[in-house]
């Protein structure tokens, strides 16, 4: 049975168009711009500092502000890194899993993440070990996801 509706049969089609549109000579000089009754989706994503004393104080803990931005309709969260347990040391690929997936779970994106650094202080030492932090951090983040060739330089 042929395929009919196939991508390869659709982009040569395509190769036609010009050549069509091109004996068409009643477009108008001036295109309208578009008209948009409703601007683009903003995606609401919290970001741990808003709970900064009850995470400091032990009050909660990661996985509350989890349920938190799931019962609020948060699309994404965006985990600060000294909230997890031992920083500045990254924290075990299982936490980190079991942090993912619950947020998967849950329906939340992560939309991102923090470390604390302070790359303009003038202590060439103190940049370079800051340097090393966001590249164990960026690693952590991954999880056991190949590393980019961006982060495979020394």
């Amino acid at each position: 049975m042929k395929q009919y509706n196939s991508r390869r049969n659709f982009m040569k089609s395509m190769l036609a168009v010009p050549f069509i549109a091109s004996g068409f000579n009643d477009y108008p000089s001036e295109i309208p711009a578009v008209s948009k009754k409703f601007g683009h989706k903003l995606k609401l994503s919290l970001n741990l500092y808003s709970f900064n004393s009850l995470l400091m104080e032990g009050k909660i803990n990661l996985f509350n502000v989890l349920d938190f931005c799931a019962e609020y309709n948060f699309d994404a969260i965006d985990p600060t890194g000294y909230y997890f347990p031992g920083y500045p040391e990254v924290p075990t690929d299982e936490f980190m899993m079991k942090f993912k997936k619950q947020a998967f779970l849950l329906g939340l994106d992560i939309s991102g993440t923090g470390v604390r650094n302070d790359f303009a202080n003038p202590d060439a030492a103190a940049r370079k070990a800051d340097i090393e932090l966001i590249k164990k951090w960026v690693e952590a983040a991954l999880n056991g996801n190949p590393k980019p060739p961006y982060f495979c330089r020394n």
